[in-house]
């Protein structure tokens, strides 16, 4: 997967005539892993079991908590 990814950052670039280097294509995959892994760990704090179109907030909740909680 993590090809996959590494080329559709590449490829985004390559689409706006936007030179990238590996070195930098490997820092926007590690960051996009950081977001990702992020994300679950919002999902499981929520106790969500599925994420469905209805309930995908709970990946993007600030640091992870309910932000009306102290």
């Amino acid at each position: 997967m993590k090809v996959a990814v590494k080329k559709r950052i590449q490829e985004a670039f390559h689409k706006e005539d936007i030179q990238i280097t590996l070195s930098a294509i490997n820092l926007l995959d590690d960051e996009l892993s950081r977001i990702l892994t992020k994300w679950v760990e919002n999902v499981k704090w929520c106790n969500v079991k599925r994420v469905t179109p209805d309930i995908i907030w709970t990946c993007f909740l600030p640091n992870g908590r309910n932000p009306d909680e102290k």
